[in-house]
């Protein structure tokens, strides 16, 4: 991916081979992880002080390195952009070193540097944030509504980490390049108190505070469903606890809004806790309940101590290690709208101009803040979004302009741009780079196998998945089985295989892009001769050599070769004793049964059917390679975003109405499911069949259910033929969101044993609750 000063993306300049293109585009800070040595109370309080200068800063992580802590969880978690050392240690240069992801990459390596005589900022400051600030709400207001504070407390105060923590301070001007207290109380009127000799008045919206300053204008991003009121409240500890305080800093940096109680120090901060529950009592209603945060065990009486008498809290007290994290909230700033264009070339690349900026004073052209992009319109084919899973850049290098720019992200893709840029371009990914960079994350190697060719050419022809929809009708399936790629038959002999495979329910849908809305046997066998699944043609006898050869219409002339001898035949008495036959065509004159394809399309479509917005990527076999040598193929990858944030992988094994799920097929499939283990990425394993399942076949296959998880999914013809998946259960189970519903869903069809009969026939018409 890259960045550039240039007004190359403008919609006059559009061509032929180029597209436009919806986005929805919103600026968000940059998240730093905060990477200080465990112990070190120096280096914690120098990492608070300069993410308080940043825009954002409030919800950047601080990431002990040693001790009991797992810096990888909390940089996981927070889903941090890259990584700044605060602090010096050899155990924090080399755990900064080995994320290349997320490490500074060509920047410096410090939010500050020198330049000439001057120390800038690498990241988007507080700066314009202020500007902004004093644009809104004092600029020509007599009475501004708004009042910052800056506390301060003494150097030796015992609280002295949790003030820090809860309203933030600046570094010393020399360290910075800019005085930022004087900067608030020059430009937004700020004052300064002794926090032991002047508690802040009665929180409220209008009293800001310099940590608060770096959160403004940046709203929270309900990417997915998030916690209501239950995670704000209080955090019970020691103010002299490195860990802790820790703890309690990545709470708030998650965006829980948590005050921090010692018991050993209860008076001093009762009162501030009091403010803010008020003020949270405000914000959620009288029913509010505060959530009691911790570390370590704490007794009822120190808990209850935290609240004035009479005051009601949450008695559900929650255990936090330092390792455990719920999701943090996102934030952005305001999202807007961006026309993309498309350009068609040996790599198609999406380029757009960026939108307005959040500010409006000028700031460092070199200060560099992210720019999220999602809600694309062109579908999942283009892979301008890669999957959730950080550790696949490695193999997008080559893929992408700068690996240190761009983040990916549950439903979007982020790219870091400076301040003066202008415009964006993303590269198309390679899709087979994706699944062998996926698959090379459990020491797997992958390449699309000649099936998988086949197979692709195969929904190609016929126009996309959702051309395949034709396959749905058991007839069509049956017919195109029934002769081989050098039998012809006539329109008399193949209509039967429709009408006696006809079911109501086909009628209810269309077959295929431009068919007719509602299907019957003769529309269905003319939409495979259009889509030239079945060709017109005639076998002519060569008088000269007395053997036969196929003509397809295309080729019918007066006068024909004959392929076998060279001499011409006259064709008008032959085409106008009989009337002409069909023959399979194409891929589909093939004689490998399309190397299984129609079962793989079937699925495929079903899958874009039901779950269109969550699929990143869905192709047909792989061949893969252990690291043991074993082999095995897949007969389908399917990267799904899922509800989590993070991807899915489907690999499976699809059947004609005549193959057999054995235990090879579940062994296979269950050894690529356990070699992920250990990573973000959750395998499904999928049996399908354009026919029933046996009762052995289902047994099989659900055995692969271990330890529990429901990882199998089961889908038989009657889940495949219908338009939704679940139209013949009974009751009609909802269309699925995401593939751990399909594997519940199968165990509720297929795992009850039935008395008699195959289960796949039975369970579609029996209610599964029995």
């Amino acid at each position: 991916m890259q960045t550039a000063n240039s007004n190359a993306c403008r919609v006059s300049s559009l061509t032929k081979g180029m597209n436009t293109v919806g986005l929805k585009v919103q600026y968000r800070p940059i998240r730093v992880g905060l990477c200080i040595p465990t112990g070190d109370f120096e280096a914690f309080q120098q990492a608070i002080q300069l993410t308080t200068t940043l825009w954002g800063g409030r919800f950047n992580p601080i990431i002990p390195v040693g001790g009991c802590f797992s810096p990888g969880s909390i940089e996981a978690a927070f889903s941090a952009d890259i990584l700044i050392p605060v602090g010096e240690s050899l155990d924090l240069d080399a755990y900064i070193g080995s994320d290349q992801y997320r490490s500074h990459g060509s920047w410096i390596g410090r939010i500050y540097v020198a330049w000439e005589e001057e120390r800038l900022s690498t990241l988007l400051t507080v700066a314009p944030c202020i500007s902004r600030l004093y644009d809104d709400h004092i600029r020509g207001n007599r009475n501004p509504d708004i009042s910052v504070i800056m506390p301060t407390w003494k150097a030796d105060d015992p609280l002295r980490n949790v003030w820090l923590s809860t309203f933030g301070d600046y570094p010393q001007p020399e360290l910075v390049g800019t005085d930022y207290r004087a900067l608030l109380a020059e430009v937004l009127l700020g004052r300064q108190f002794e926090i032991r000799e002047q508690l802040p008045p009665k929180w409220n919206k209008g009293f800001v505070s310099p940590l608060d300053i770096t959160a403004e204008y940046c709203e929270e991003d309900f990417e997915f469903p998030r916690y209501s009121s239950e995670v704000h409240g209080t955090f019970t500890g020691s103010a002299s606890s490195f860990d802790d305080l820790v703890c309690f800093w990545n709470l708030l940096a998650a965006g829980f809004a948590v005050s921090f109680f010692d018991p050993d120090h209860s008076e001093e901060c009762r009162p501030l806790i009091d403010n803010d529950l008020a003020r949270l009592k405000e914000a959620f209603g009288p029913s509010f309940r505060p959530m009691n945060w911790h570390r370590r065990a704490v007794v009822a009486t120190d808990l209850g101590s935290a609240f004035s008498p009479g005051s009601v809290h949450n008695d559900i007290v929650i255990s936090f290690d330092g390792r455990f994290l719920p999701k943090p909230f996102s934030h952005c700033f305001e999202e807007r709208s961006a026309m993309a264009v498309i350009e068609e070339g040996s790599k198609r690349q999406l380029k757009f101009q960026l939108p307005e900026k959040p500010w409006r004073s000028e700031t460092d052209p070199h200060q560099r803040l992210a720019v999220r992009i999602r809600s694309f319109s062109f579908g999942q084919d283009l892979r301008f979004i890669p999957p959730n899973v950080p550790d696949l850049w490695r193999c997008f290098q080559s893929l992408h302009i700068g690996i240190s720019s761009v983040r990916c992200e549950p439903d979007s893709v982020s790219v870091i741009v400076t301040t003066s840029d202008t415009d964006v371009t993303l590269s198309e990914l390679s899709a087979d780079s994706l699944v062998r960079g996926l698959f090379d994350l459990a020491g797997i190697e992958a390449s699309m196998s000649k099936s998988g060719r086949v197979v692709t050419r195969l929904i190609s022809h016929m126009g996309g998945v959702q051309g395949c929809r034709v396959f749905k009708i058991k007839g069509a399936r049956k017919l195109i089985a029934a002769y081989g790629p050098d039998q012809p038959f006539s329109y008399a002999a193949g209509i039967p295989f429709l009408t006696k495979n006809w079911k109501p329910e086909y009628e209810e849908f269309s077959i295929g892009p431009g068919a007719e809305p509602r299907s019957s046997p003769h529309n269905v066998f003319g939409y495979l001769v259009d889509q030239d699944v079945f060709r017109l043609g005639k076998r002519i006898l060569c008088p000269s050599c007395q053997l036969d050869a196929w003509f397809s219409i295309d080729d019918l002339a007066v006068r024909v070769t004959c392929p076998y001898c060279g001499d011409l035949i006259r064709t008008a008495n032959q085409i106008g004793r009989d009337k002409l036959d069909y023959r399979r065509s194409g891929l589909f004159g093939r004689g490998d049964n399309q190397e299984g394809g129609i079962p793989v399309s079937l699925v495929l479509q079903q899958l874009d059917s039901a779950m269109p917005e969550s699929i990143l990527l869905a192709l047909p076999a792989f061949d893969l390679t252990f690291s043991d040598g074993r082999k095995c193929e897949t007969d389908l990858v399917v990267i799904m975003r899922n509800l989590q944030g993070t991807v899915d992988l489907l690999v499976g094994e699809c059947k004609s109405e005549g193959g057999k799920i054995d235990q090879n097929d579940v062994a296979n499939m269950t050894a690529i499911a356990e070699s992920f283990r250990g990573t973000v990425v959750r395998v499904f394993m999928l049996f399908a069949k354009a026919g029933s399942f046996s009762r052995d076949e289902v047994q099989i296959a659900l055995s692969a259910n271990t330890d529990g998880r429901s990882r199998v999914i089961l889908l038989s013809e009657n889940e495949l033929e219908p338009f939704e998946l679940y139209d013949r259960t009974t009751p009609k189970l909802q269309r699925p969101r995401s593939l751990i519903e399909m594997a519940a869903n199968s165990k509720r069809i297929y795992a009850p044993r039935p008395a008699k009969g195959k289960v796949g026939a039975i369970h579609a018409t029996t209610d599964p609750e029995k």
